[in-house]
């Protein structure tokens, strides 16, 4: 499953290798932002405001979220199912946010071909 941990100004705290299998790319992530991971990965900015959208959602409503992701990857789409959980403090401080996922692209194709 891939997981990534943001702190609470969003910036990459931990990437696991399912999420970025190049290590010298999750390395450069540290400190960084779905938008710096965008541009590194040559992704629209786009995708990063969606995520960002979301993360906001779940902090504001100070719950676990769902939804899905399209990805335009080297001219293919990909889909992924995603989950975004804020953790926070006994205070209610926001501590780090939780993004997991998998690539649903697979089951996508065989719901579009039905």
């Amino acid at each position: 499953m891939q997981m990534v941990v943001y702190d609470s100004n969003f910036r990459f705290l931990y990437i696991n290798s399912e999420e970025e299998g190049d290590a010298l790319v999750r390395n450069t992530l540290q400190g960084k932002t779905d938008f710096d991971f965008c541009e590194i990965k040559s992704l629209s900015p786009e995708l990063a405001n969606v995520r960002l959208t979301h993360i906001k959602k779940s902090i504001a409503e100070k719950r676990t979220i769902q939804f899905e992701e399209t990805v335009e990857v080297g001219g293919d789409i990909k889909y992924y199912q995603r989950t975004i959980t804020p953790n926070f403090d006994s205070n209610g401080n926001l501590i780090n946010i939780i993004r997991q996922g998998h690539e649903i692209t697979e089951i996508k194709k065989v719901i579009y071909e039905l």
